[in-house]
């Protein structure tokens, strides 16, 4: 505390209007002036405007570091104050104050613990923050007295990844209570954020929204101006560091270190009458620190946080020293670059190229992009092997894409009977395409190109890149007078076209070096080929034994109810499989988690990947209300028509999961909230934000109930009224589909003389 600087200051409360401009015209809220010799400007409120409702008796002014005194009757009152002065310093000084919130029962507020102008807001800050501390310290389930006494050693962890899952499951682990955890975290970077850090490019920005990926109790700025609706990366892993600093996550990080190997501790005894599982004695894990030193460690529990984009894939044709029959070999036949995406840092690498892009999700439509907006670049092509659903993250300002979803009937209180033929789905459909249709194509947002097929709720996993998507149009629109009609409608008409590619790959290399060939015999000339490909997901690290047992699982699963889908083609091949239940842990081997991995079709992982923590740290108490499915019977939440073997639909996901804990919220417990209507409304009608998985169960939050009555009720009204309206109406079709099936059940029931269940876990 004594390293903070203070700044004296004086402020009067006063009526003498000398100190606002000559001209009454001139006076504003605000009135700055400056003296020579001074290096204070003098600032004066008019308080009158700034509180426009006040029933002031004449006019009154609040003025700070005056110049020289107010007329001695026109003074109300006068303070005299230090205020703080933050610097680069203050920064640290924060954060390590950051670390003792809470200890010993003692917290801190004020505007020195929050970095900015050192004045109220940041007090009025720092007192929200440290009374959110307090709150969620008390509702922590008392320590166990049992405990106490015998002085139980924590459990050691091992979490491999300090991006987001590596450092939510940090933060988890660490406040657990029963039991506690001696937590070590593992990153091969040098930097929080995996991912965000690592495998970025220019301008790169969230496609999901802050609502949607921030983490339960720890959110974003809902002032677009310092946060927009959909940050950049930089701006992410800034929230993330900030993250491990409130939480004290940072001094649990090994930077520079790479996990060898993680096998079954040689001290495991094979045992198979296990409550848990027969991995309960733990892991042995070898990692290479930043001394590039080997060191071995002995783990209760290892999550597994690596992350999607961590091992590029390369086509087999694309590979050097391939032997593809198939496809000739293009990387030796083609005299120009071939580069994967993850290589690509800005647009300056297109200059005088002609560039083709081989992919079709949101990074190969960055790139795209990116190449056609760069003048010197000489023409863009990009080929996709199936197509895809286009639909931009922003429907419109203050719109993103993820806040229009409801949960109401669609992911809760939904009978057996109209989910088992996803009638609720057939219904958004409808109203999908229909809304598709009105901006000028069926098959995608303004989508003329590398369309995937008729557009089905459930089916796709969408692609929220949309500004390329103009410049694929070009030359399908060219072709008719409707098309030229969207093109005046879109002012497509002076964009530079991107050739498409659609249905088709490369399958040789002309003599030439440059002209590549296509399956359907067209040709394109390039000078550079970028692999926007994709990743594999790999765990290089994982004992063959784990990996086997794995693959087994994944393959009997898949032959009683095909998991993975229809035709996965390379990815069945390429990717190692995640353990089944909800693929997070085999039921052998719960302490060993994987944190991160599915992918939604329109949601955000982090918050998944809090969720999954949450159900990992329960199943390894035995708390988990695991919900027995036939055989054959596939998990509800997989998104049928997915390209990706763990594709999953994001909000049914987190209400199975969020079961299986006694997380999902009730009607009732919403309804007992001080705010009910905000409460009921924002989850009924609202997205599967994960603040709502903490109003009730294990982790409930008073934090999270602000959240959910605040910020979360107010993402919903921001939506629009007409947009509201509609969902209100989708919402009360799919009431009416529910009562009629809960009818025919009672009818059904009374024929057969059985009860009624009504709305089950499914």
């Amino acid at each position: 505390f004594d390293k903070f600087k203070y700044h004296p200051s004086t402020i009067y409360l006063h009526t003498d209007p000398t100190f606002m401009p000559p001209n009454k015209r001139d006076w504003k809220c605000w009135n700055v002036e400056m003296s020579s010799g001074r290096k204070e400007p003098q600032l004066t409120f008019w308080l009158n405007e700034f509180y426009p409702d006040s029933n002031f008796d004449g006019h009154v002014f609040q003025t700070w570091a005056p110049t020289h005194a107010p007329v001695e009757e026109t003074i109300i009152t006068r303070s005299d104050f230090e205020r703080v002065v933050h610097s680069k310093e203050t920064r640290s000084y924060i954060t390590k104050i950051g670390r003792e919130q809470g200890n010993d029962g003692i917290y801190y507020a004020g505007s020195y613990c929050v970095y900015g102008m050192g004045l109220l807001e940041q007090a009025l800050v720092s007192g929200k923050e440290a009374s959110d501390r307090v709150l969620n310290d008390l509702l922590a389930p008392p320590k166990d007295v049992t405990s106490l006494e015998t002085d139980v050693a924590p459990l050691k962890a091992m979490i491999i990844g300090a991006g987001p899952s590596g450092l939510v499951a940090a933060k988890y682990l660490l406040e657990s209570k029963n039991p506690t955890y001696d937590v070590t975290i593992v990153e091969s970077s040098d930097s929080i954020g995996g991912s965000f850090v690592n495998k970025v490019y220019d301008n790169c920005r969230l496609v999901s929204s802050k609502y949607l990926t921030a983490f339960s109790d720890d959110r974003m700025s809902e002032d677009t101006e310092i946060c927009p609706d959909h940050p950049s990366t930089t701006q992410y892993v800034d929230y993330l560091k900030s993250y491990a600093e409130r939480f004290g996550l940072r001094q649990h990080i090994h930077f520079g270190s790479t996990v060898v190997s993680v096998k079954d501790a040689e001290s495991r005894n094979d045992v198979t009458d296990n409550k848990l599982g027969d991995d309960s004695n733990g892991y042995e894990v070898q990692y290479n620190n930043h001394k590039n030193q080997i060191i071995t460690g002995d783990y209760d529990v290892v999550a597994v946080c690596s992350g999607l984009h961590n091992i590029e894939y390369v086509p087999k044709s694309f590979l050097p020293s391939s032997s593809d029959k198939k496809n000739t070999n293009i990387a030796t036949k083609f005299k120009g670059q071939i580069i994967h995406s993850s290589q690509y840092k800005n647009p300056s690498i297109f200059a005088e190229k002609r560039v083709l892009i081989l992919g079709c999700g949101e990074t190969a439509m960055d790139i795209a992009h990116r190449a056609v907006s760069n003048p010197r670049c000489k023409s863009v092509a990009l080929s996709v092997r199936r197509g895809f659903l286009s639909i931009p993250h922003n429907l419109a300002k203050d719109r993103p894409l993820d806040v229009f979803i409801t949960n109401l009937f669609e992911h809760a209180y939904e009978h057996p009977w109209v989910h088992a033929y996803r009638l609720r789905w057939v219904l958004s459909t409808v109203f999908i395409r229909l809304f598709l249709f009105l901006t000028g194509s069926s098959l995608g947002f303004n989508q003329w190109a590398v369309q995937t097929g008729p557009v089905k709720r459930g089916y796709h996993i969408i692609n929220k890149s949309h500004a390329a998507m103009g410049h694929l149009n070009v030359p399908v629109k060219r072709k008719s007078l409707w098309g030229r009609f969207w093109m005046w409608v879109y002012q497509e008409g002076g964009l530079r076209p991107i050739e498409s590619f659609h249905k088709t790959e490369v399958t040789e290399v002309e003599d030439d070096g440059v002209t590549v060939i296509f399956g359907d015999g067209r040709k394109y000339a390039a000078d550079l080929i970028v692999l926007a490909t994709g990743y594999k997901q790999s765990f290089p690290f994982l004992d063959d034994k784990i990996r086997k047992e794995f693959r087994e699982e994944s393959v009997r699963a898949r032959d009683e109810h095909n998991s993975c889908g229809g035709d996965m083609g390379k990815y069945s091949i390429e990717e190692e499989h995640l353990p089944k239940e909800h693929f997070i842990i085999s039921k052998t081997r719960p302490h060993l988690g994987f944190i991160g991995f599915v992918r939604p079709n329109v949601g955000a992982i982090p918050p998944m990947s809090e969720l999954q923590v949450m159900w990992w740290l329960e199943k390894m108490r035995g708390n988990v209300k695991t919900l027995d499915l036939k055989p054959g019977t596939p998990p509800s939440y997989m998104v049928l028509g997915r390209k990706y073997p763990y594709g999953v639909d994001y909000g049914n996901y987190m209400h199975r999961v969020a079961e299986d804990i006694d997380a999902a919220p009730t009607l009732s417990t919403l309804a007992k909230s001080s705010r009910p209507l905000q409460a009921l409304y924002t989850y009924c009608i609202g997205q599967s934000m994960v603040s709502l998985f903490r109003l009730q169960g294990p982790y409930e939050s008073k934090i999270c109930w602000r959240v959910a009555t605040g910020e979360l009720w107010r993402v919903c009204m921001k939506r629009g009224f007409a947009e509201n309206c509609g969902l209100l109406y989708m919402t009360w079709l799919s009431f009416l589909m529910n009562a009629i099936a809960c009818t025919l059940e009672c009818l059904w029931c009374i024929l057969t003389l059985k009860k009624p269940k009504f709305f089950v876990r499914y």
